[in-house]
């Protein structure tokens, strides 16, 4: 599976939501999230009836496609240097081959800028090219960029051309954009680069030079620079480094920055610190500057029409510079309704969001940790008959379909306590039947079915192992594994978002609860090894210590020791269950 943690959210009125959320999302493992992400419905609350996008940090990897994004909640699209550096260290810790297969590497910032990147990819178009393309649509209506926070995506790809979406962060107005020839406007890539070279910072063919994979039209607003400017300058402040406020750089700064609603929430903040900051030190032009910015009456002009158009990048450089073949007659705008669904689940950007930012997460564990347990499952997974043979010799995990056979060995382990042995033929079979019913219809992160059985029924009796090992799993399960049903030595629960029974040693469940870094690897056989194989491999994690001699024996023959890499093949989609469709992880 990926990596999915529960969290609890907030929504605009103060109410706390619990939902499943992705840190780590492997597609080959988890394909239904990519569709999910195609039809806007990943990462999506409803809430009293109104559809909520929740926006958070995750690693999104999709090696058969040859994609590694690292995805980040819009709002922090000015700390994207730092997103740069963040996605550079992660892939550091892939293995080569993994490494190799990832020929489209991006940082994206929300849900829509990633379903776009997936979107241009499918339809098989380059997404700088893409990013030009919008710029051409400007030009054929500059109308978009009359009002503040302008959000242009593509939205789909049809035998009409390219359909775009602009919306506006504090604006219910939507426009659906068309362009008719989009693969005319990308098949020259000689002229796309010339033209994009005319910007000097932000050549979009120029980035992966720089190690820079920010590919968006928003690298053109010179105000996207000057909000990243100052949020550096005010924590210089906090570490007592005080700006030079006289400096060109500064003074270049403030020109820069937008003012009153079209500036970011972090740029708000910003803004305040630095104020409060001019009135301790009387400061009073500054004050007076940033009063100005911050509460202005004005749209400023965050497209830079009339100014700096020589000494930046900015869109109008540009549309200066648009090749003649990509300017008339290729584009059409309708204004859409929002009430009308257009898009696949369209919703107001300015009503419609739940964001979690990256440095403030229910649950914090480090990218590279995730990482390292996508190896983990990717090692898993070239050698399946190794890996799940030591698991249940090692540590007696075990998972069985729900069928007739896969259910007689599961209490099978379970002995005398499953109350099934001395059962007729008739009632065994009633008993399959409503364990059937009890692992539910997968994909789920709790009991969905409760087994309609009779008061005569022995599921009903006191000692009927099979209820009480579904009873006592309960919501996440894995987090709940202190209370599942021990006999003979082992513990036996329901895997809801498998549909599948598991067993595991007792002492395995203790060994997780003291010494791992999460609960989490009481979801699975596979996931216990994924978080293992992560554990293992970070030499800096203080729970290592505690993996005894044996397993750290097993796994430096036959993986490699750590400070070196296994090596897995190319992934692929499997049809296991217990390795193929995983959920993104969830915590405690």
């Amino acid at each position: 599976m990926s990596l999915m943690h529960a969290y609890e959210v907030t929504d605009q009125t103060g109410t706390r939501h619990k939902a499943h959320l992705a840190d780590c999302l492997n597609v080959q493992r988890t394909p239904t999230a990519r569709v999910r992400i195609l039809a806007r419905a990943f990462h999506r609350l409803v809430i009293d009836g109104l559809s909520m996008q929740v926006e958070k940090a995750f690693v999104y990897l999709d090696l058969a496609r040859g994609q590694a994004f690292l995805v980040q909640p819009p709002r922090e699209r000015y700390r994207y240097a730092t997103a740069n550096q963040r996605l550079n260290t992660m892939l550091a810790l892939l293995p080569a081959p993994m490494r190799e297969q990832a020929h489209q590497v991006r940082v994206v910032f929300g849900a829509e800028e990633l379903r776009e990147k997936l979107v241009a990819a499918e339809a098989g178009f380059d997404d700088r090219a893409i990013e030009l393309m919008k710029c051409a649509l400007i030009h054929d209506h500059p109308v978009l960029i009359t009002r503040a926070r302008l959000r242009l995506s593509l939205d789909a790809v049809d035998v009409q051309g390219a359909w775009f979406l602009a919306q506006y962060d504090h604006s219910p107005k939507t426009f659906r954009l068309c362009y008719a020839l989009p693969e005319q406007f990308c098949k020259d890539e000689a002229v796309l680069r010339r033209w994009s070279a005319t910007m000097r910072r932000h050549d979009l063919y120029a980035l992966p030079a720089r190690h820079d994979h920010w590919v968006n039209y928003r690298r053109w607003v010179p105000s996207q620079d000057a909000m990243s400017q100052l949020n550096s300058v005010v924590l210089a402040l906090a570490q007592g480094k005080p700006p030079v406020t006289g400096s060109a750089a500064f003074k270049t700064m403030l020109k820069r920055l937008p003012c009153g609603s079209a500036l970011s929430s972090q740029a708000k903040t910003d803004l305040r610190k630095l104020f409060l900051w001019a009135k301790k030190t009387n400061k009073q032009a500054l004050q007076d500057e940033l009063f100005e910015l911050r509460f202005g009456i004005d749209l400023e002009d965050a497209w830079y029409q009339n100014s700096d158009k020589n000494d930046i990048d900015t869109l109008w450089r540009l549309l200066k510079k648009l090749p003649d073949s990509h300017v008339e007659g290729n584009t059409k705008l309708s204004e859409i309704n929002l009430g009308q669904g257009v898009g696949g689940g369209l919703y107001s950007s300015s009503r419609g969001e739940i964001e979690i930012g990256s440095a403030e997460l229910a649950f914090k564990e480090r990218f590279e940790d995730t990482l390292r347990h996508e190896v983990g499952h990717a090692v898993h997974e070239a050698n399946p008959a190794l890996v799940d043979g030591w698991l249940w010799e090692r540590f007696g995990w075990a998972s069985f379909e729900p069928t007739d056979a896969g259910i007689e060995d599961w209490l099978r382990i379970m002995g005398a306590a499953a109350g099934y042995a001395e059962l007729t033929e008739i009632d065994k079979a009633r008993v399959r039947a409503l364990i059937k019913q009890a692992c539910g219809p997968g994909e789920q992160w709790k009991p969905t079915v409760t087994p309609n059985a009779p008061n005569s029924s022995p599921w009903r009796l006191p000692a009927c192992g099979a209820r009480l090992a579904f009873e006592q799993s309960g919501e996440d399960w894995y987090a709940n594994h202190t209370n599942w049903l021990r006999a003979n030595d082992y513990a036996f629960a329901m895997n809801f978002w498998y549909g599948t029974l598991m067993c595991v040693k007792a002492q395995t469940l203790e060994f997780i609860n003291q010494h791992m870094p999460d609960p989490y690897a009481a979801m699975s056989p596979a996931e216990f090894f994924a978080e293992m194989y992560a554990l293992y491999y970070d030499l800096n994690d203080p729970q290592r210590r505690h993996i005894e001699a044996d397993v750290k024996g097993w796994m430096d023959a036959k993986l490699g020791p750590a400070g070196s890499v296994a090596k897995p093949p190319r992934p692929r989609s499997l049809s296991n269950r217990a390795r193929g469709v995983r959920p993104a992880r969830q915590a405690a």
